[in-house]
């Protein structure tokens, strides 16, 4: 039936400017219009046929011969037949026409649900994997300050010992290692150390004339006015302050720096169908937030040293050290200037702006909340 319909609509739509499927949806649009003025057409082409037969042999009145019936019903079956015939082919042909519209309809009307459903799934499923990220996220950060509290250094001093823990600790060890004053201390002796046989101290030797400008300058102030030609010299030994401090400290900075990069790298490496670009940028300064002055000191020696290359990377795409402040001259100087062993970082790492653009964010980070939560 379905291959009939097809063939009819082809041969009446033949020579049409529109196709055969045009000419169908017409039909299913227009079907009670057609089959009302076809009827109305063959009633009265009918009568047009049978009305002059009645007049012209039977002069206008009813015959009471059979023969005449007879020969009158044949006269119907060749020229009222075929308009029944026509008129069953048309009702066939809207009927059809129809049933197909609907049929269509229905399955429209199923796929759309059938997508909508499915929208709602994966609506739900994401939801469900958000939800899961964020309680694997607190939970990896809430292993970070763990580790945090748990480093301790122990002290001697001449009426006993001392524990120092948690970030006390790291700012001990900052301050007797990689504070201004130690640094300038270093580079006053290190030309003695190497005249004394220390060969290991030449590339970190200073003209006479520049540490003699230090005798009368705060050590900020002179770390600060040494020649760009001098200061990579300085950074080189800060950096080796920090490769000898690392190096003593390993069994508590190790963790507590891979702990960190993996939460970190774990977010940044999210497929994008749970968390946007957005919701990253959020979480990630969710955990920046939680890190104090002296934590932020230590990620930035971490990520100019060997080790630390793939954390840099990090440091720079979400800008873990905007809130930064350089207030001590020997780590303000390895922000701009080298220390020969490797690149400085790139301002993204210091401006959310610029790390934002980068990332094809908006700068204002009130208009990266919202789109971070529309996502949630």
């Amino acid at each position: 039936m379905q291959l009939a319909l097809d063939y009819v609509i082809r041969l009446v739509g033949y020579g049409m400017k529109n196709n055969s499927s045009a000419l169908e949806a017409w039909l299913a649009s227009n079907a009670l219009s057609v089959l009302v003025w076809t009827t109305f057409g063959a009633v009265l082409s009918a009568i047009g046929f049978v009305a002059p037969y009645v007049i012209r042999f039977w002069g206008g009145s009813l015959s009471g011969n059979g023969d005449d019936w007879g020969g009158f019903g044949s006269y119907l079956g060749g020229t009222v037949g075929p308009l029944l015939t026509f008129i069953t082919v048309i009702a066939l042909l809207a009927t059809l026409a129809v049933q197909r519209k609907e049929s269509r309809e229905n399955a429209t009307e199923r796929q759309e649900r059938d997508d909508a459903s499915a929208i709602e799934q994966k609506k739900r499923d994401r939801a469900a994997a958000v939800q899961a990220f964020e309680n694997t996220f607190f939970a990896w950060l809430r292993a970070y300050r763990d580790l945090l509290v748990e480093i301790e250094i122990l002290k001697s001093y001449s009426n006993g010992r001392e524990a120092f823990r948690g970030r006390r600790a790291l700012m001990l060890e900052w301050e007797q290692n990689l504070q201004s004053e130690i640094i300038v201390g270093q580079l006053l002796s290190v030309e003695q150390w190497w005249k004394n046989g220390g060969a290991e101290w030449a590339p970190y030797v200073l003209p006479a004339e520049l540490l003699n400008t230090s005798r009368s300058m705060r050590s900020n102030d002179w770390l600060r006015s040494l020649p760009p030609t001098a200061k990579p010299v300085a950074n080189s030994l800060v950096m080796k302050r920090w490769d000898d401090l690392y190096n003593d400290q390993e069994y508590n900075l190790d963790n507590l720096f891979r702990v960190l990069f993996r939460l970190l790298k774990w977010v940044d490496s999210q497929d994008p169908e749970i968390l946007t670009s957005a919701q990253k940028w959020h979480y990630i300064s969710i955990a920046r937030s939680q890190l104090s002055w002296i934590e932020l000191v230590y990620l930035f020696f971490n990520g100019l040293s060997e080790r630390g290359i793939r954390f840099k990377v990090l440091c720079e795409r979400y800008a873990l050290f905007d809130n930064l402040t350089f207030k001590d001259a020997a780590l303000e100087n390895l922000r701009w200037h080298s220390s020969g062993k490797g690149a400085t970082y790139a301002e993204s790492a210091f401006y959310s702006s610029i790390a934002r653009a980068a990332l094809g964010l908006p700068v204002d980070s009130d208009e990266i909340q919202v789109k971070a939560m529309e996502h949630l």
